[in-house]
């Protein structure tokens, strides 16, 4: 099972809250290049995969499925984390919605966290 999170910019959030399926948001959060770079830059493995990429955060192999979405070439508008695995760093998606300002919006209870809240809900939960 798998469950996903959605970082956009925080001017998206209603939209995204109303019609979670349907909404396709397109305020630009960061490009594709300085993503990636990030995601590696806190050891994660990223591998391209289709149009999407596979981000590995431990030697079990645990991580997500990291899907984009764009504005022309790279500019991203929406990252979204399909996780699988019980040993996946959860606390990277805040901190990456941290990173280049968004929010996350948690598809399995509708809710949308600024960062800190995310972070603070992983903690909690001792993610």
């Amino acid at each position: 099972m798998s469950v996903d999170y959605r970082i956009i910019a925080p001017s998206e959030a209603t939209a995204v809250f109303d019609d979670p399926s349907n909404h396709h948001p397109t305020t630009i959060l960061c490009d594709l290049s300085e993503l990636l770079a990030w995601i590696a830059a806190r050891g994660a493995a990223v591998h391209p995969r289709n149009t999407c990429y596979s981000v590995v955060t431990n030697a079990a192999g645990d991580g997500a499925e990291m899907c984009v979405d764009s504005e022309g070439d790279d500019a991203i508008t929406q990252i979204t984390f399909y996780v699988y695995g019980d040993g996946f760093d959860y606390p990277l998606i805040g901190d990456c919605a941290a990173r280049f300002g968004g929010i996350v919006f948690d598809r399995q209870t509708s809710e949308v966290l600024t960062p800190d809240a995310y972070l603070r809900r992983c903690r909690g939960s001792g993610r």
